[in-house]
């Protein structure tokens, strides 16, 4: 998908959500290690019990350890199990209940969270209570690796600042004093924000017009965009204009088997669509199809 008049839309929202406690390097390098460190510990809390399951069903479940030694692990076997059933309650419930609280604050929690029920899991006296305690220990689990990514996607937007930033202030060999390093600062200018592209044959005028500040990071005029529609031909493109809506994506899937006269169609709704949008002096998202 991509935004017919801007090469990157919503880049305005990096810059709004940075601050002076993500600018520094060592932050960074904090928050990259941290986030290291309890991927690491969550990936040994959901495999390494598969090596144990002889040792849980031997000491967990004596009477059939004794009756037969292959059912007993089989039965241990529900610890594996029970984890990942809890990745996947916990997966979409917790991430979609957290998403408007500090997300360096929630994943504290859910380390926290996953530490505990883990150390329930030690100390757990039956079978019962180590199932129990591998269910819950399951539940922050995908949260975290989700909301983790996305704290990780935001160092990287960072780095490439960064990076952007000391080059354009750094001299030529012998010209002037090093190193190359960028400075304080540098978060809050959203010119070096990394413009996005799918590969080499992106639009260069456009990304030129907007790191030179002659075009807004916003595709609209303001970042409130308004009613955002959604239709499937060109035809309701023209409709929902006709209504006061002011950005449309166009949305057109393609049949399992598309032959020359179905692009043919094809370019002439994207082209009525971007006549319509121009005239409107409304925002066209066109989907699948933006090469056409």
């Amino acid at each position: 998908m991509r935004r017919i008049d801007s090469p990157r839309p919503g880049a305005g929202d990096y810059h709004r959500g940075v601050t002076s406690s993500t600018t520094s390097k060592g932050a960074a390098k904090r928050a990259l290690l941290s986030l290291a460190i309890g991927s690491f510990g969550i990936g040994m809390t959901e495999f390494v019990v598969m090596g144990l399951l002889p040792n849980i069903a031997r000491d967990l479940l004596p009477s059939a350890w004794a009756a037969s030694p292959d059912d007993a692990i089989a039965q241990a076997g529900w610890l594996v199990s029970l984890y990942a059933l809890g990745v996947v309650v916990g997966a979409p419930t917790i991430a979609g209940s957290v998403a408007r609280f500090p997300r360096h604050r929630v994943m504290i929690v859910l380390a926290a969270a996953l530490a505990f029920f883990t150390l329930l899991t030690v100390i757990a006296p039956t079978f019962e209570l180590v199932a129990a305690s591998r269910f819950l220990a399951g539940l922050p689990h995908g949260a975290y690796f989700g909301i983790g990514a996305l704290v990780a996607a935001d160092a990287l937007v960072l780095a490439k600042m960064a990076t952007t930033h000391a080059i354009a202030h750094g001299h030529a060999a012998g010209q002037g004093a090093g190193p190359v390093a960028a400075r304080a600062g540098f978060g809050t200018q959203p010119e070096h924000l990394p413009v996005l592209s799918w590969d080499d044959h992106f639009d260069i005028d456009s990304c030129s017009r907007l790191l030179g500040g002659r075009q807004s990071p916003i595709s609209s005029e303001t970042p409130d965009i308004g009613l955002y529609a959604i239709v499937d031909r060109a035809e309701r493109v023209a409709q929902v204009l006709a209504a006061g809506v002011r950005t449309v994506q166009l949305r057109i899937k393609t049949p399992a088997q598309p032959d020359a006269a179905w692009h043919a169609v094809l370019r002439a709704q994207l082209a009525q669509a971007l006549a319509a949008c121009r005239q409107a002096g409304a925002t066209l998202v066109v989907n699948d199809h933006w090469r056409a």
